[in-house]
């Protein structure tokens, strides 16, 4: 038994196949996409505490040290901007947690300059006070900001969203 195609079904036959190749290519180029938009990787260590720790995320990036000393833990370090915009009214709250995760001190630290830029890093200190007896385990940091859009024109409505983010690490 043979089969006879004429040349318009060998035409209808690859125009198909052709459609379903660009669905499939097209199909796989989409999920591309979506894999490049994932959000980007936060970076915390796991040093032991009351050594040097870093946080690095899209937005900023910190270095801290904390020291105790009596009844009074004291947080140095840096916040370097990694944004191409300049940060507004930047305020880092460091909050410390015990065994259940209750806080037992807090401190805000809004003494940046009016507007971070993107060449170099800030320094910072909280002292955070303990009552007698409280052993804190780990340390919330939070921070807020907004952008500075250096191509405002003037009488133009800025539109300002304060940009927030928190994490907790080892102390």
């Amino acid at each position: 038994m043979s089969i006879w195609c004429t040349q318009s079904t060998l035409e209808g036959l690859n125009e198909r196949s052709l459609a379903m190749t660009g669905k499939i290519i097209a199909g796989a180029v989409i999920l591309l996409l979506l894999a490049a938009c994932a959000t980007p990787r936060k970076e915390l260590d796991t040093n032991p505490p009351f050594s040097s720790h870093y946080y690095r995320y899209y937005d900023l990036e910190i270095l801290w040290k904390s020291a105790r000393t009596d009844n009074v833990i004291s947080i140095e370090g840096t916040v370097r901007n990694l944004r191409y915009y300049y940060l507004r009214d930047l305020e880092l709250t460091a909050s410390l947690l015990d065994d259940k995760g209750e806080v037992v001190a807090k401190e805000t630290f809004a003494s940046f300059p009016t507007l971070l830029d993107t060449s170099g890093s800030e320094r910072f200190r909280l002292e955070l006070r303990l009552k007698p007896g409280e052993a804190p385990r780990r340390i919330r940091f939070s921070y807020t900001y907004q952008l500075a859009d250096t191509y405002q024109l003037p009488g133009y409505p800025r539109g300002d969203v304060p940009r927030f983010n928190s994490f907790e690490s080892n102390l």
